[in-house]
């Protein structure tokens, strides 16, 4: 007994060491970029995260800008005018507007505007003369830059907001108000904004101002030695506290300027620190002292760690203790409880061999985790409950080594997130998940994949954990620790791969599996920690034993009979209450079953004692017909119904605590069976990734205490909330294993917790413990695109004179009108979870969801004003909703301009005017014509009746005359006479006819009458009429 015992703890133990071991690391997603992702070079410099959340990176071949999603790099190239010469980049900085300040590797200073994307040299902003190395950038604050140079002191900038900022140098001159005791700089502090401290490798100096942009120095005499070095500054509200190389501690008083020396060490003062927990000032020195001074009671401890070895930069944690810089490798912790040093190192990646330069820091993240890059190669964190330096997966030589130990720049932003440059190039960033879901491992580690790929899976009426793994090992946990149960007739490890695992109410556990049937195991102790195992397999010649080997799932009814669900031969029922082994077989239209739906995924009764069946190829319902009969109905997908299945292949059903059906389906979705009282028909609403749902390819989901529902889909674990309507998503940014969910396989516990089965061990959590950890982040613009064609900042023709994200308004042509913006919150916790919402003021009603799509496309706008306006409305994320806007004009075409319209109305004006003249010239004529035709008209009609009065006289001479020609003798003159007056009188007759006539012709009345006449007597006769009055005359 004793030795079985030994023997059992001795696994016990062993596998708690495992567990520990497996988790030792905190749960992190590790993300590798290079030069294949965008980077410009793949050795990285510094690092810096703006006011507005983009990263910064220095690289030795310019800056690159991440948003999350895509690297921009800003250097120089042969076919871009720029004036960054070097573009080596040795430290970035940030002003007030909206600047950053680079410094290169040729001792150059660069301001880069981050709207026009350019950078201007230093030198050329401030016109200076001479030719100034600068060493590098001191401080960015208050408008000014403060900058030391390699032999000329500190320069100073004004009013960086500027384009043309002056500036002043202080400098080992002859000019007593700049000037410096010595060029070589060792520290410059802030004190307000109207005094700065320069501690130099020769004394002190206090650069001050009356309130005006320029700064004096003043050397302050402190009583110390010639040529004495100020190495170190510290300060509280009320004094200044400046280590030297002499080791004196100078203490000057803020209000009165008065100041006393106190020394503290024989070794020089390296640094020292103001501790924010007890107010100590702590100081290191060449000697290896730590020395904590108490400025409230002037009282001093001196701790010795190395006296052949300095001690240098000191970071305080939230706890009070210190880690402190060694002369040698590894990283010190100086208890402040204990008073005692601790020294930790790593083995690192060179093998002792020499690392260049020094790249030891320190930091804090939110949980309270103390993080170092080592002196001399190493970086880890600091376990306070074993008090261990731990590696951070990169310890050499272990199979859990994911990244280098040789670290040489680092950045830790406080949304969770590590950025680190390595000796392995590229940049790593390092995503850490609250420790809310825990995988555990069946076989740790394990040599096959069957070991750990969990599918049977049980929380049973002791809140035991049944395990069934492909390896056709049964696994049993209680409290986390394998659980002490034994079978009396066989072995838990014989059974075969355990598909399927249930507790009937009577505490009897049916474990179904791939190729050995189906195991009852029987308690025979109230603890139920014994159990008596029966098998039952499938007999070729005997009907009465179950139909198949393959058995994928287990159900029990109201009256305790046990149903079963092959792969292969459709449903079996067997009643344990008989206390026989006959199965009742339901795989053939013999027994009303369909044929078409044998292989069998999951069963599930709900309410009403049906039986709920979910094949491969759809839905079969249930419904008890008798003792031992069933009616069955089935349904499947209709391609012309959107209420039918989304998929046919079922791989779970779920009943909730409404009794509500819920089936998960292999690429259709979640499907809520929908049943409306009195119908004989069941419907289906389908939740697909259209309403957020993470994957439509869900492989088990189940319901938690608080009634909502977890699915594992084929790449999420996804919260969903059936009130709300809401999907939460989890994916390897959360802390979800990548590597994915087993087929039906989720539990419930009695305390409710969740346990999933995964292709590498079992997944738990407490969904109560599941939350967002909301940030603030801000949205930004990344990317225009107008007629389909990238926009870029150019010349003055450019549509973009700044960064689109930087662009208040942006204004294009009539045929610019199809636009397309992009844009991303700048979140780098996780690049697909945030989702997008859309509108243009001007255009849309309505607010678009783009789900989590980062484009805002429209075509054809008609020219006006818009205002598009993009969120990310998700607070759960996000303290509060990012949120940005851009105003679009559309220009209308010249022939709609202000001025066209102008010009058409003018030539309108002018083509009325010329109508109305027209008009009026008209009608005048038409008038003039009327009164002209009236005259005419009273003319002709005076002229007819004067022809009338004077036809009748003139016949009336005429005929006369003709009687006395012809008949009277007349002497010759008097016939002659007579002849003139009757010709004439003949001749006045004709003209009134030809009066008469014309008045015929205007009345249309008149006949043309063609005749012919002797010409040459006309003319005589025409001239005799005149030869009286020739002779007269």
């Amino acid at each position: 007994m004793k030795p079985n015992y030994f023997l059992k703890l001795k696994f016990t133990l062993i596998l708690l060491l495992l567990i520990c071991k497996a988790f030792a690391q905190p749960p992190v997603k590790i993300e590798h970029y290079s030069t294949e992702d965008g980077l410009s070079h793949d050795i990285i410099t510094c690092m810096f995260k703006d006011s507005q959340g983009y990263m910064w990176f220095g690289t030795w071949n310019g800056i690159n800008r991440f948003d999350g999603h895509n690297f921009t790099a800003f250097t120089s190239s042969p076919d871009k005018v720029s004036q960054i010469k070097n573009v080596r980049i040795e430290q970035i900085f940030e002003d007030q507007a909206n600047h950053l300040w680079v410094k290169s590797y040729d001792g150059e200073v660069y301001r880069f505007d981050k709207g026009t994307e350019r950078f201007t040299s230093l030198t050329t902003i401030l016109k200076l003369q001479q030719k100034i190395i600068f060493d590098r950038i001191l401080l960015v604050v208050d408008d000014k830059i403060w900058v030391s140079t390699i032999d000329k002191g500190i320069l100073v900038v004004d009013d960086v907001k500027s384009a043309h900022s002056s500036y002043q140098i202080f400098a080992n001159v002859i000019d007593t108000k700049t000037k410096l005791s010595s060029d070589k700089i060792k520290f410059i502090f802030r004190e307000n904004k109207l005094s700065y401290w320069v501690g130099s490798s020769n004394g002190l100096l206090q650069l001050f101002s009356k309130g005006g942009a320029k700064y004096n120095a003043k050397v302050r005499n402190t009583g110390g030695q010639a040529g004495e070095e100020f190495s170190a500054v510290a300060a509280n509200q009320g004094e200044l506290y400046f280590g030297t190389s002499s080791g004196d501690l100078v203490v000057l008083d803020k209000r009165s300027g008065s100041h006393h020396r106190i020394n503290v060490s024989k070794g020089r003062i390296n640094k020292m620190l103001l501790s924010k927990k007890t107010g100590d000032v702590h100081v290191t020195t060449t000697l290896g002292e730590l020395i904590s001074f108490d400025p409230r009671h002037g009282s001093m401890n001196s701790y010795s760690y190395d006296k052949k070895a300095g001690l240098f930069s000191i970071f305080e944690d939230t706890r009070g203790d210190l880690w402190i810089e060694p002369q040698q490798k590894g990283v010190v912790r100086f208890d402040i409880q204990n008073k005692t040093f601790s020294t930790f190192l790593q083995r690192n990646d060179t093998f002792n061999s020499a690392i260049p330069n020094n790249h030891f820091r320190v930091f804090e993240d939110k949980n309270g985790t103390v993080w170092s890059i080592l002196r001399d190669g190493g970086f880890g964190y600091y376990d306070q409950r074993t008090n261990n330096f731990n590696y951070f997966y990169n310890e050499p030589g272990t199979a859990q080594r994911r990244i280098s130990n040789i670290t040489f720049v680092s950045l830790y932003d406080p949304a969770g997130i590590i950025w680190l440059h390595t000796d392995q190039r590229g940049l790593e960033k390092v995503i850490f998940h609250p420790n809310d879901f825990k995988q555990r491992l069946v076989v740790d580690p394990g040599l096959f994949k069957s070991q750990n790929e969990v599918r049977g899976l049980l929380s049973d009426s002791h809140n035991r954990l049944w395990v069934g793994a492909k390896s056709g090992l049964l696994y049993i946990y209680e409290n986390g620790l394998p659980a002490k149960i034994t079978f009396e007739n066989g072995s838990k490890d014989r059974l075969g791969l355990v598909y399927t695992i249930k507790q009937a109410r009577n505490g009897v556990i049916w474990m179904g599996t791939k190729e050995n049937g189906v195991f009852k195991a029987e308690p025979l102790n109230a603890a139920h920690t014994n159990y008596r195992l029966t098998h039952y397999a499938n007999e070729q010649n005997n009907p009465n034993s179950i139909s198949s080997y393959q058995v994928y799932s287990i159900a029990e009814d109201n009256q305790g009979k046990i149903w079963i669900g092959t792969f292969d031969y459709g449903l079996n029922m067997i009643d344990p209450q008989k206390g026989n082994r006959v199965f009742k077989r339901f795989y053939d239209r013999s027994n009303g079953y369909p044929t078409l739906f044998n292989k069998i995924r999951h069963l599930t009764f709900d309410a009403r004692g049906r039986l709920w069946i979910g094949s491969t190829d759809g839905l079969v319902i249930g419904t008890p017909a008798g003792t031992t009969n069933m009616e069955f109905k089935t349904y499947s997908k209709q391609s012309d119904d959107l209420h039918s299945l989304g998929n046919n292949d079922i791989q779970f059903i779920l009943r909730d605590h409404l009794n509500r059906m819920w089936l998960a389906t292999s690429g259709g979705g979640l499907n809520l069976a929908i049943e409306s009282a009195g119908s004989q028909s069941i419907k289906f609403n389908i939740y697909s990734a259209k309403n957020g749902l993470g994957n439509n390819y869900i492989l088990s989901c189940i319901e938690d205490n608080q009634h909502r529902i977890w699915i594992a889909t084929k790449s999420t674990l996804t919260r969903f909330d059936p009130t709300k309507g809401k999907f939460d998503n989890f994916n390897s940014y959360d802390g979800v294993p990548t590597d994915g969910f087993s087929e039906a396989s989720c539990q419930l516990t009695r305390d409710g917790k969740l346990v999933f089965g995964t292709i590498k061990g079992i997944l738990s959590f407490d969904p109560t413990q599941i939350k967002y950890h909301a940030i603030y982040a801000n949205l930004a613009f990344t990317g225009l695109q107008v007629n389909n064609e990238d926009v870029t900042i150019g010349d003055e023709e450019s549509l973009l004179q700044k960064n689109i994200n930087y662009t208040k308004e942006l204004k294009l042509k009539y045929n610019e009108n199809t636009i397309s913006v992009d844009y991303t919150v700048l979140d780098y916790r996780s690049v697909d979870r945030q989702s997008y919402m859309y509108r243009m003021k001007g255009l849309d009603t309505t607010w678009h969801d783009n789900k989590n799509q980062r484009r805002a496309t429209y075509t054809n706008l008609p020219p006006g004003e818009y205002l598009l306006e993009v969120k990310s409305p998700d607070l759960d994320n996000y303290t509060t909703i990012p949120a940005k806007e851009l105003k679009i004009t559309i220009l209308p075409p010249p022939w709609k301009t202000w001025w066209a319209y102008l010009i058409y109305f003018l030539l309108f004006c002018i083509a009325i005017e010329v109508t109305r003249r027209i008009v009026i010239t008209m009608l005048r004529l038409r008038q003039g014509i009327a009164i002209e035709q009236k005259m005419t008209a009273l003319k002709m009609a005076f002229f007819t009746n004067v022809s009338h009065e004077l036809r009748t006289p003139l016949t009336l001479i005429v005929n006369p005359i003709e009687e006395l020609l012809q008949q009277e003798k007349l002497t010759d003159q008097g016939k002659e006479y007579a002849t003139i007056v009757s010709r004439n009188a003949t001749r006045m007759v004709r003209f009134v006819n030809q009066l008469l006539d014309l008045r015929k012709a205007q009345s249309g009345q008149s006949k043309l009458n063609l005749s012919k006449i002797e010409l040459k007597n006309f003319i005589k006769e025409v001239a005799e009429n005149f030869q009286e009055a020739a002779r007269t005359n």
